[in-house]
């Protein structure tokens, strides 16, 4: 896999729509517009959870593969999510569920640090989701 952004944000509310339009760019960028949608509505869902735990600062990590996206976020804060048959009764956990249903891959794991990273993957058919060939035809910097 390669890493294709990683960004650091405040734990604040004003950084969910920016760590989305990072996305949303490095995507577009890559020409993956077709998991665009999905890929930045639950890089909003995780923003949107590590606020709540973070204490200092949160970052975001994309890596892209062959035939597939990965999205990271790491936070400083103290906590592990509910198992997935309790989401639905806890406030707040209902990002739990929309990565059930729209990520083919996503997990949860403690860092050494003692903060803790959640992630989702998101495969894509390279023939028929990809635009271009970002190693062939970058994507302008500026």
């Amino acid at each position: 896999m390669t890493q294709v952004l990683r960004a650091e944000f405040e734990p604040a509310p004003e950084s969910v729509p920016l760590a989305r339009r990072a996305v949303l760019r490095t995507l577009i960028g890559r020409g993956l517009d077709r998991i665009a949608d999905t890929t930045c509505l639950l890089t909003s869902e995780l923003v949107t959870n590590a606020i709540q735990h973070a204490q200092h600062s949160l970052d975001v990590v994309v890596t892209v593969a062959e035939n597939r996206v990965r999205v990271e976020v790491h936070d400083d804060g103290k906590r592990t999510p509910p198992p997935l048959a309790e989401a639905p009764q806890e406030l707040g956990s209902y990002w739990l569920l929309l990565l059930s249903d729209l990520a083919n891959r996503w997990g949860f794991q403690h860092e050494r640090d003692g903060g803790g990273v959640s992630w989702f993957e998101v495969e894509y058919d390279r023939d028929t989701d990809v635009r271009f060939d970002a190693d062939t035809f970058p994507a302008r910097r500026s």
